[in-house]
Formats: C-alpha cells, sequence, structure tokens
C-alpha cells in the first residue's frame, strides 16, 4: 500500500513537471510543481532532492516511455539498416503525435544544460542498439562514414522539423504519412553511399 502511495505520489509531481514545464522552461520553480502536484514542497524534496534530479527524472521517464513505443522486438529483428530507421522514424513520430507535451519537454531537456551528464549517459544506453545498427550499416558501406552520434543528431532534427510542420499545419493522417515519408526519404538520400 505504502509502495502504491508513493508510486502515485511520484507520477504526480512528474505529470505537474511535464506540465510546468511545457509552459515555463526549466526556470519553474519546484514549489509550483509540489502546488500542481498536491504535494507539499517537502515531499518533492524526498523524491527528488535537487531539482536537476526532478529534470533528470522527467527526461528518463519520457525516453523510457519513447524506447517502450518505439523499439520493441520488430525494431530489434529488423534486418535492413533502411527499413529499421523508417520504422523508428515513424514510430517516434506517431508517439509525439499522440504526445505532444511530452515531446516538447523532453526536447527542452535535452537542447538545455538542466540534466546531468548521467541522465544523458543513461538516454544513451537505452538506445544504444540504434548507434550499433548504424556502425555494422556503415561497416557494410550501406551509409557514410561519419560519427553515429552526427547521424542520429541530423535525424532528430529532421524528425523534429517534420513534427513541428504536421502541428503547425493540422494534417491529416494521409497527409502526416506521406510527410513522414517523404522527410524519411530526403534523410536517407543524405547518408546513404
Amino acid at each position: 500500500m505504502v509502495n502504491n502511495i508513493n508510486n502515485i505520489k511520484n507520477e504526480k509531481i512528474l505529470e505537474a513537471a511535464i506540465k510546468l514545464l511545457s509552459v515555463h522552461g526549466t526556470s519553474v520553480p519546484t514549489a509550483k510543481i509540489a502546488q500542481q502536484a498536491a504535494v507539499s514542497n517537502g515531499t518533492l524534496f524526498n523524491y527528488y532532492p535537487t531539482k536537476k534530479a526532478l529534470l533528470d527524472s522527467v527526461y528518463l521517464s519520457i525516453k523510457k516511455e519513447v524506447s517502450a513505443h518505439v523499439i520493441n522486438q520488430v525494431a530489434r529483428e529488423t534486418k535492413h539498416i533502411e527499413d529499421l530507421v523508417l520504422y523508428l522514424w515513424q514510430q517516434y513520430i506517431s508517439w509525439a503525435m499522440a504526445n505532444t507535451l511530452k515531446q516538447q519537454v523532453a526536447s527542452l531537456l535535452r537542447g538545455s544544460f538542466a540534466i546531468s551528464d548521467e541522465a544523458r549517459a543513461s538516454v544513451d544506453e537505452i538506445f544504444s542498439f540504434i548507434n550499433i545498427k548504424l556502425e555494422e550499416a556503415q561497416n557494410k558501406q550501406i551509409i557514410r562514414d561519419m560519427p553515429t552520434e552526427f547521424l542520429c543528431e541530423i535525424a532528430v532534427a529532421q524528425i523534429l522539423a517534420t513534427i513541428q510542420h504536421a502541428r503547425i499545419n493540422n494534417l491529416t493522417q494521409q497527409q502526416l504519412s506521406q510527410l513522414i515519408q517523404q522527410s524519411f526519404e530526403v534523410y536517407w538520400k543524405g547518408i546513404k553511399t
């Protein structure tokens, strides 16, 4: 029972943090997060001794959710790198379109100095299989020989541009599918040998 209550409080804190970070950015006071979560400031700091620890937890929880949606058995068993990258591309955009606030907060935290190097390393570990697959494709001379982290950064930038365009233009599902395919093709043509 106590663990259930603790889990519920923790979820409320994380949900409040996501909501407020999406509006106020990383400068949102922890007192405001505690108030939104309907817990005391002391309770928040019992869960997260520092604001950085809270932001790390927010970032990691979102990235774990993304991983659960995007990287599944199908992704791990896909043989051809082009098919794998397209699948991940489609799945991430699908998740992002359904989880606007979380996607925006993850992007905000990823681009900030508010999260720790340890949180970044944990996220890198969650998605490490992608780098491994890219390195394998480079060894087979399927894609350009450049740092895999850079290839991923290019993909993220293009995916975020796709998401932003889709949201601004309120695309239909058919239009979104077409945009996803087009944005992927532009990326793929740029990295294949």
